[in-house]
C-alpha cells in the first residue's frame, strides 16, 4: 500500500514538473518569436526613440530594427540631432545585449559595431561639443512622460569591443590648442 502511494506521488510529481517545464518553454518561445515580427520591432523602435527624446536634449531617429532580438540587434539608419542640426548618422549599429542583465530589468550592451558613422563635432555655446550636449539629460515633467519611469532602471554600456568601419568625422570650430590636433595617426 505504501509503495503504491509512493509510486502515484512520484508519477504526479514528474508529470507536473514536465507540464510546468513545457508551459514555461512555450511561453518564452512565443515571446521570442513575437520579438522577431515586424510590428513588434516597429513598436520597440518607436518606444526607444520616444524614451531617448524625452530623457535627453538630442533627438534620435531610427530607421529600422533588425537582428535576432533580444540577443543581437541591428539598428539601421540611425540619426542623432540637436536643435535641427544632425550631429551623427550611422548606416547601421550592431549591438550585443547581455541577456542575464535584461532579465533583471537592466539594459547592458556588451559589444558595439558602428558601420559608416558620420560624426560632426562642433563646439556649441556652452563651450562643449554639441555631441555631448545631445546626451545631456533633461528634466521631464512626470505628467508629460509617456513612458513609465521604471521601464528600464539602468542603462549600462559595457563595450570591451567597439568596432568602427568606414568612419567620417568632421571637426568644426577647430582651435590650435585643442587636444584633437595632437593626434599622431588617422582615426580608425
Amino acid at each position: 500500500m505504501f509503495y503504491r502511494f509512493l509510486y502515484i506521488t512520484w508519477r504526479i510529481f514528474w508529470g507536473s514538473t514536465l507540464v510546468l517545464l513545457l508551459t514555461v518553454t512555450l511561453f518564452f518561445g512565443t515571446i521570442f518569436l513575437l520579438l522577431q515580427t515586424q510590428p513588434v520591432r516597429e513598436y520597440l523602435t518607436d518606444r526607444a526613440e520616444l524614451w531617448f527624446n524625452q530623457n535627453f536634449q538630442g533627438t534620435l531617429e531610427v530607421g529600422e530594427l533588425g537582428g535576432l532580438l533580444p540577443l543581437n540587434m541591428e539598428v539601421r539608419e540611425v540619426s542623432l540631432s540637436l536643435d535641427g542640426d544632425t550631429l551623427a548618422m550611422f548606416e547601421s549599429l550592431n549591438l550585443s545585449v547581455d541577456l542575464i542583465s535584461l532579465l533583471r530589468n537592466h539594459l547592458s550592451i556588451k559589444d558595439i559595431a558602428l558601420n559608416r558613422p558620420v560624426v560632426h563635432l562642433e563646439i556649441g555655446d556652452s563651450g562643449r561639443y554639441t555631441l555631448a550636449d545631445a546626451f545631456k539629460r533633461t528634466t521631464v515633467d512626470e505628467s508629460d512622460n509617456l513612458i513609465p519611469a521604471k521601464a528600464i532602471q539602468t542603462f549600462d554600456i559595457f563595450a570591451p569591443f567597439v568596432r568602427v568601419k568606414d568612419a567620417f568625422v568632421t571637426v568644426a570650430s577647430w582651435s590650435e590648442g585643442s587636444d584633437i590636433g595632437r593626434m599622431t595617426g588617422p582615426l580608425r
